[in-house]
């Protein structure tokens, strides 16, 4: 899929005011993974109101865009459905029951072990909003991994 997006336009989000006023499908990739597909009839529109605005603006992910002038969002949808249950992106919502799941992957035990014992730390610190908390985990497992 990177090669894919190689062809496709990008953006940092922090520089989110350059996306297009058009209709399309976006790819919100961190550190060479997808974590986030979506559809809108205006990408930079979209991203002015995200529900992930707060959690995307600590990480400053990159954008990917493809523009499908002419389109409607019901003929983008099965588009977008397939992506996603194609990558499966830890944002996104498992499309056929609304369940919202996170795909990590781990590179050993340690990892799996470190990010329980974040996980744990963080939840004592009482953040409790999901998707913070396991970003928040993940960074900080990230950090510890560059040591």
């Amino acid at each position: 899929m990177m090669g894919y997006l190689k062809m496709l336009d990008v953006v940092r989000y922090s520089m989110r005011r350059k996306l297009p006023n058009s209709t399309g499908i976006y790819f919100v990739v961190l550190e060479q993974k997808i974590i986030y597909i979506g559809i809108a009839l205006d990408i930079k529109q979209r991203f002015t109101y995200h529900a992930h605005h707060n959690v995307f603006g600590k990480l400053n992910p990159l954008i990917y865009y493809e523009i499908f002038a002419g389109l409607s969002l019901e003929e983008l949808r099965p588009i977008e459905s397939r992506l996603i249950k194609k990558y499966m992106p830890c944002f996104n919502e498992r499309v056929e029951s609304g369940e919202k799941i996170f795909r990590i992957e781990f590179d050993s035990e340690e990892d799996i072990k470190l990010f329980k014992e974040l996980l744990l730390e963080l939840k004592q610190q009482m953040l409790v909003n999901t998707d913070e908390l396991i970003l928040r985990a993940l960074q900080l497992l990230n950090q510890a991994r560059s040591k």
